[in-house]
């Protein structure tokens, strides 16, 4: 590592940039030829046989991405539209999913496979499910509404009102009905128009367990194939 710190020589020649920045150093004999900058850090390496060696691992964010949701804790579940501007992933976080195209009509007819289209994540238009304790978030992705914008390239990921409108009034909030029955009526028996009043701005949830939110994912599934 010294040897590293003395190569650039003078500071006020403009090398340190070179050899820090862009990893170049230039030929002693021929100071118009660059060199890549090789650094083997293993010159500098301790010995550590006898030493006990002890790692940890910090993990600043977590994506997980599942079909089933699975948890051992109680989830807040959204039963009221997500009102902001943006989605919730509106950037790219470098997570890809597989869609499987639809057929063609050559392809029904001759009862021929399809093929699968890798997409971002941040591609699928998804709204927001729930939360746990300690900052995770659930978000819950449509990906048969994946399309672009008309007239751009640009995928459509906001998903209007109107169609977040019929989920919570037409699907979860008779999800979560179902599931707890008589003494939920309480809590759930508004239109998400009532919600979105009530909340003024903030979020509207219901605490839903672990063993009922297995239920309460059949409950959306049957829901779904029964329309």
């Amino acid at each position: 590592m010294q040897e590293l710190l003395e190569l650039p020589g003078d500071p006020r020649s403009g090398n340190g940039f070179d050899l820090f920045i862009r990893a170049i150093r230039y030929d002693p004999e021929d100071c118009e030829k660059e060199e890549m900058v090789n650094l083997d850090i293993t010159r500098d390496a301790a010995p550590t046989e006898n030493v006990p060696v002890y790692i940890s691992v910090d993990i600043d964010s977590l994506i997980w991405k599942t079909n089933p949701l699975h948890l051992k804790a109680s989830i807040n579940i959204h039963i009221a539209p997500y009102m902001q501007s943006k989605p919730p992933i509106n950037t790219h976080n470098r997570t890809y999913v597989n869609l499987l195209k639809p057929q063609t009509d050559i392809q029904r007819a001759n009862n021929e496979y399809t093929t699968y289209d890798r997409f971002k994540v941040s591609s699928i238009p998804h709204i927001h499910f729930g939360y746990l304790q300690g900052g995770f978030n659930v978000w819950i992705a449509f990906p048969r509404m994946t399309h672009k914008q008309q007239d751009s390239p640009y995928f459509a990921t906001q998903i209007p009102l109107l169609v977040q409108d019929r989920w919570f009034a037409f699907i979860l909030q008779p999800a979560i009905k179902k599931i707890y029955g008589r003494g939920s009526k309480e809590y759930v028996n508004h239109s998400p128009q009532e919600y979105k009043a009530r909340a003024a701005g903030k979020t509207e949830t219901r605490l839903v367990d672990r063993i009922k939110l297995q239920e309460l994912q059949d409950q959306i599934h049957t829901i779904i194939h029964e329309d």
